[in-house]
C-alpha cells in the first residue's frame, strides 16, 4: 500500500492486476474500484484491472494444469501490448467466477479446505497457531 500511495502523477495509461487465493473474484471488486479512482487522481487513462482468483492453487497443480491456468492472463498482457486497450469480455471472463457455486459453498464449509492449509502450516511449524487472532482488538 505504501508503494501504491506513493506513487505521483503522470501522463499515460494505467492497468492493474489483482490476483488472490480465493476462487471467487467478486470481493476484489471493491479494490478495483479503487483503482479506477486512483487512476483519475494520477492523471492517467484507466485502462480497466485484470482479476484473476482462485491462484493460490496454482502451486499444487501439475505443470501442465499450471500452463493453462496461467495462458489466458498471458493472452490478455499480449492483447494489452499489442492493442493499447483489454476487450472487457476478457475481463469478465478472467473474473470468473464472480461467486461460488452451491457446491463450492458446500466444500468450504465441509472443512475440506482445511486439509490443504493444514499442509501448509505444519510444513512451516505454524499449526499450533491456527487460530490465532493478533489483530483482532482486546473486548473492553
Amino acid at each position: 500500500m505504501e508503494f501504491i500511495e506513493g506513487l505521483g502523477e503522470s501522463k499515460g495509461t494505467i492497468t492493474f492486476f489483482i490476483q488472490s487465493g480465493f476462487p471467487e473474484s467478486g470481493h476484489s471488486h471493491y479494490l478495483e474500484a479503487y483503482f479506477e479512482l486512483l487512476s483519475l487522481r494520477l492523471q492517467r487513462v484507466y485502462l480497466g484491472t485484470i482479476i484473476k482468483g482462485g491462484m493460490e492453487g496454482l502451486q499444487a497443480r501439475p505443470t501442465e494444469a499450471q500452463k493453462s491456468m496461467i495462458k489466458p492472463l498471458v493472452d490478455v498482457v499480449e492483447i494489452l501490448v499489442k492493442e493499447g486497450r483489454i476487450p472487457a469480455i476478457l475481463l469478465k471472463e478472467l473474473a470468473k467466477p464472480e461467486k461460488l457455486s452451491v457446491a463450492g459453498k458446500m466444500f468450504m464449509r465441509s472443512g475440506a479446505i482445511n486439509f490443504f492449509w493444514d499442509q501448509h502450516l505444519k510444513k512451516n511449524n505454524a499449526l499450533g497457531q491456527k487460530n490465532d487472532r493478533p489483530y483482532q482488538l482486546p473486548s473492553i
